[in-house]
């Protein structure tokens, strides 16, 4: 808690805090072990886990950076926090948008979720940080009927393939809808739960065109993987 007066272990000390966060959260390159594992375990697990996972490692990021006077004072550090998010916006949209397996797809907008929790945090203003924990709400209500309905998908011994769910609409109606609604939530599509919180980020980004264009690339990532979804079980 004291304020360091050598620059060389202040500099290791912040470059090994974000490597052991980077593994945590799931930032590019190390995001492999979160689409790998929602795509092994059984969607409720991988539900539970994804909403208290990341959220707790949320907190104990924030608990670093304004508990520890030297880091929060610096000032590339809001900076460097809104590239890992833009980042982890970018590469979650991306490859959620080509990914043929709609569990390994819960792990990949859990990484979009979490990227736009820290462009959120890296505002660093008291109405950004307010939203950033009011943003767990709608973000653990969407993973929680997101997991519950891909269980369902499953114990009715469906493959969760997209190939695979041609025709889901029809014969579980209920659970396809419920898919559908958490992952446009997720996203932030009008009139759902984290709508409120996207459009304050692109709002937030008025004065600089670059983050607002990356954030719009997760996002249009996001949506085509939710369409060809869609697509699929409406066959």
């Amino acid at each position: 808690q004291a304020i360091p007066s050598d620059a060389f272990f202040l500099n290791k000390a912040a470059i090994l805090l974000g490597i052991g966060f980077a593994l945590l959260v799931g930032v590019f390159p190390f995001h492999s072990w979160i689409p790998r594992f929602s795509g092994s375990a059984h969607p409720l697990v991988s539900g539970f886990l994804f909403s208290v996972l990341p959220t707790t490692m949320l907190f104990i990021i924030v608990d670093f950076i304004f508990g520890l006077t030297w880091l929060r004072e610096s000032a590339a550090l809001f900076s460097v926090v809104r590239v890992i998010g833009s980042l982890m916006v970018v590469t979650g949209g991306i490859l959620f948008a080509v990914e043929k397996d709609v569990k390994r797809m819960m792990g990949l907008i859990v990484q979009f979720e979490t990227g736009a929790a820290l462009l959120l945090l890296s505002f660093s203003d008291a109405h950004h940080q307010s939203l950033f924990y009011l943003s767990f709400l709608p973000r653990i209500a969407g993973v929680a009927l997101l997991g519950y309905t891909l269980s369902i998908f499953q114990s009715k011994n469906q493959s969760l393939k997209l190939t695979d769910l041609k025709g889901s609409l029809r014969q579980v109606p209920f659970a396809s809808v419920g898919l559908i609604m958490s992952l446009l939530s997720l996203l932030g599509f009008p009139l759902l739960g984290s709508f409120p919180i996207k459009m304050e980020i692109i709002l937030s980004f008025a004065g600089e065109i670059r983050g607002l264009l990356w954030f719009l690339v997760g996002c249009t990532g996001v949506l085509i993987g939710i369409y060809r979804i869609l697509i699929n079980i409406s066959k």
